[in-house]
């Protein structure tokens, strides 16, 4: 006797479904990490991973959320900094939801508080200007210093980066700012 259709059996597969549709689920990134901070890198950086950095270099907004959520799950195994890197500077280039700015912003202040991976502030700090408000620069403002010199002045330094990148913006909204219409 024939078994009646489970919904299992009757999923609706969807033709223009981004190839990286998966690498959406933290949990699943989370498990290809755990595997791949066991030695096989591959794990992780699939060719659909590739098609999604491919598709978010290109602008496409469909490939923000993998990205975000490979930033959050944090993945530390061979290459994975490199690609992190990447994403900064994809993820500047992009418009983003405000709720996709926001986790952004969380993810760029618990980088930051960690003290740890100092090589990548210099890109984080493409990232951290895309997404700047005033509130972020106070939270950035907040984080306690690190007590190494050279460290402290890298610290700074992007401070004043996204400090200047807030007053940018806050200027640009202002009627008759450079690179604004004056009303009529």
């Amino acid at each position: 006797m024939d078994r009646p259709a489970s919904v299992d059996d009757a999923r609706v597969v969807d033709d223009d479904a981004p190839p990286w549709g998966d690498l959406c689920d933290p949990v699943t990134v989370a498990d290809r990490a755990e595997v791949a901070a066991q030695g096989d890198w591959r794990a992780l950086l699939t060719p659909e991973w590739n098609a999604a950095m491919d598709a978010l270099a290109a602008g496409d907004p469909a490939a923000v959320e993998p990205a975000i959520v490979f930033l959050e799950v944090d993945p530390y195994s061979s290459a994975t900094g490199y690609d992190k890197e990447r994403l900064y500077g994809h993820l500047s280039h992009v418009e983003l939801t405000s709720a996709q700015a926001e986790r952004l912003r969380a993810f760029v202040l618990r980088r930051c508080r960690e003290k740890r991976y100092r090589h990548e502030l210099r890109k984080l700090r493409v990232l951290a200007r895309a997404v700047a408000t005033p509130a972020f620069l106070d939270a950035l403002r907040a984080i306690p210093r690190s007590t190494d010199a050279r460290d402290a002045a890298t610290e700074e330094a992007f401070i004043a980066s996204v400090s200047d990148a807030v007053r940018a913006r806050s200027s640009a909204s202002r009627p008759g700012a450079p690179g604004t219409a004056l009303p009529r």
